[in-house]
């Protein structure tokens, strides 16, 4: 909900502590990803996402992956990831 209302940086804290449980939550990571990024905070929305890919393949935390290289300036990775 949080996410949805513009409150990424809270979203952040949830998100976290929701993962210190239930750290193969691949929803819980791609929440944190899109929070992060919705923060700017590139690097660690990344991070947030290759650990959500890695639990399940789902295309659409592929493409928003793909969306956090992009504002990267690492538009080449993007299109290999997409």
């Amino acid at each position: 909900m949080l996410l949805c209302t513009n409150h990424s940086a809270e979203a952040i804290g949830v998100c976290e502590e929701l993962l210190r449980v239930e750290p193969g939550d691949s929803v819980g990571w791609s929440f944190l990803a899109r929070a992060r990024a919705n923060t700017c905070q590139w690097d660690d929305a990344l991070a947030a996402y290759e650990t959500a890919q890695s639990l399940d393949q789902d295309p659409q935390v592929a493409a928003d992956h793909a969306h956090v290289l992009i504002e990267m300036n690492r538009s080449k990775e993007a299109h290999t990831r997409l």
